[in-house]
């Protein structure tokens, strides 16, 4: 990237209105900025954000809009955007819960009547204040005391050794570009939609027609922006289940864990989204296979077993007839069973012969159906969840992509319930993937095992501290725990 094309937020201000205006791809090192802009434009001022040159508009727009909306205490009289009609409609077709129908609504108002730029005002954070550009560039952290603890949390899951790292590290903890509680009900209402969109795909196969891919594309392009704004939101959603065990939950839920894999992983944006189409897809030959042998109870006979693993190829015998089905989609349904040691189906595929995209499918369709509550079992923790996957890497699952999985969704799981050094407990509520043992928790217990009201700690800010340690994991919650309850604070 050239210096000339590097991201930049820049800005002035001009009669009490601090304009901001947004230059390249800006993804999650926009909270920093915008906290260099307020310790820049310090007191009560009024913004007006261009989000016209934005290429990216859901990730960086609306993680921009919700910043400022926040910091404005929601006054609709101190946010003015400058938009588009195209930019506008984009909001509107995803603004389906409170604050961002609120922040949308202002979209499509009227500019107020500010007095016109001068662009040429306009310059890049901390050009006239030196001493904020350290708060806007992140500096280098020592990995090295990070990965031997990593190391020893794997031994204790199941599967140590080196500990293999991501092509690209992030350099330092960096803030969410939007909040947790702001996310959360754009996640929901994300996650709802691709629910009853792998549901009406199920039953369109069942009946004998076919599936529209582009508004289930469309749908996982937008669980990758939610993951951009706060990677956190979409997989506390997947990980705190309800009861259900439809085939088309367990596929959301599969969909959510490839993205955030891919992710991790530095893919490409179009590669993420097919990776978390075949997550969406992966399932669909069970429509062709009766219910009732999904939901026995006991143990199936060797017939039926046959009978059940047939999905694989049922799905995708069915997807290869639907016109423009990428190559990702149809190599998870065939080979998401597939193991490295032989043992999986239909082809029992071994080694290097399972496609990579395929082992990390098999991977997160393991973890949420061991977490997931099914007829024949009871719903295991994430951690257990993570221990039962990392004691057969090595043997079903590659080594190296299984250390990577826990790593893409946290060593401790999003919804996790934790006793800190201080004996109070609380509900992992954000992990930061360059500080992994220590999340962001809400603490809903005190030391004496008695409810409390979510208080959010950022266990990173307190390293060193032993009052603000992960000591356990806790296995029993206090009768009435409730995570989903203390995360949607």
């Amino acid at each position: 990237m050239s210096q000339s094309d590097k991201p930049e937020l820049l800005c002035c201000q001009q009669k009490g209105v601090v304009h901001l205006k947004v230059k390249g791809d800006f993804d999650h090192a926009l909270n920093q900025a915008f906290q260099a802009v307020i310790r820049q434009y310090p007191g009560s001022l009024s913004y007006l954000i261009d989000l016209q040159s934005i290429s990216s508009i859901c990730a960086e727009g609306i993680g921009l809009m919700m910043m400022v909306w926040k910091h404005c205490g929601g006054d609709r009289n101190q946010l003015f955007v400058v938009t588009n009609h195209e930019v506008v409609d984009r909001l509107l077709n995803i603004a389906c819960v409170d604050k961002m129908f609120q922040i949308s609504q202002l979209c499509a108002q009227q500019i107020p009547p500010v007095q016109p730029l001068d662009e040429t005002l306009l310059q890049p954070i901390g050009a006239s204040n030196p001493d904020s550009h350290d708060a806007v560039v992140a500096q280098p952290l020592q990995k090295r005391d990070e990965e031997r603890l990593f190391s020893r949390q794997l031994d204790e899951l199941g599967g140590g050794g080196a500990v293999v790292q991501q092509p690209v590290q992030p350099t330092a903890i960096q803030p969410e570009a939007v909040d947790l509680e702001l996310e959360f009900p754009l996640a929901q209402a994300i996650r709802q939609q691709a629910t009853q969109q792998v549901k009406g795909a199920l039953y369109s196969l069942a009946q004998g027609g076919g599936v529209e891919v582009g508004p289930i594309a469309n749908t996982c392009q937008q669980i990758q922006e939610s993951f951009r704004r706060n990677r956190n939101s979409a997989l506390a959603l997947a990980m705190l289940k309800d009861k259900s065990a439809e085939t088309y939950t367990h596929s959301v839920n599969v969909a959510t864990y490839l993205i955030a894999f891919c992710q991790h992983l530095g893919m490409d944006e179009r590669t993420t989204i097919n990776v978390g189409l075949g997550g969406m897809l992966h399932d669909v030959g069970k429509s062709f296979i009766s219910a009732d042998l999904y939901q026995h109870a006991g143990r199936l006979s060797q017939g039926t077993m046959q009978l059940v693993r047939r999905h694989a190829l049922l799905g995708h015998k069915a997807l290869q007839k639907i016109p423009g089905m990428p190559q990702e989609v149809l190599t998870i349904a065939l080979a998401h069973h597939e193991r490295l040691d032989g043992s999986g189906y239909p082809s029992h595929k071994m080694g290097d012969d399972v496609p990579a995209i395929a082992q990390m499918a098999g991977i997160a369709d393991a973890f949420d159906a061991i977490t997931s509550p099914r007829p024949y079992h009871q719903a295991s923790t994430p951690i257990m969840g993570l221990q039962k996957i990392m004691s057969l890497a090595g043997k079903s699952y590659d080594k190296t992509l299984t250390q990577q999985f826990v790593q893409a969704i946290g060593v401790y799981p999003v919804g996790t319930l934790v006793e800190l050094g201080n004996g109070t407990l609380g509900v992992v509520a954000e992990n930061h993937p360059d500080a992994l043992l220590e999340p962001a928790v809400h603490v809903v217990y005190d030391n004496k095992r008695r409810s409390t009201p979510p208080e959010r700690v950022s266990l990173a800010e307190h390293k060193g501290d032993p009052q603000f340690k992960i000591s356990t994991v806790v296995k029993q919650p206090p009768p009435g725990f409730n995570p989903f309850a203390a995360l949607n604070r």
